[in-house]
């Protein structure tokens, strides 16, 4: 049985339209930060 919550991750760009790795990093760690059990990509 799934507990807590799971979040749907959203894909950050930069304004160039490439991946921005850093914002992304930062999201899922303050993901986990609130308590977030689980990460849905």
């Amino acid at each position: 049985m799934l507990r807590g919550s799971l979040t749907a991750l959203v894909t950050p760009f930069e304004k160039s339209g490439r991946f921005d790795e850093k914002a992304f990093r930062a999201f899922v760690e303050w993901q986990l930060g609130e308590g977030t059990t689980g990460l849905v990509p």
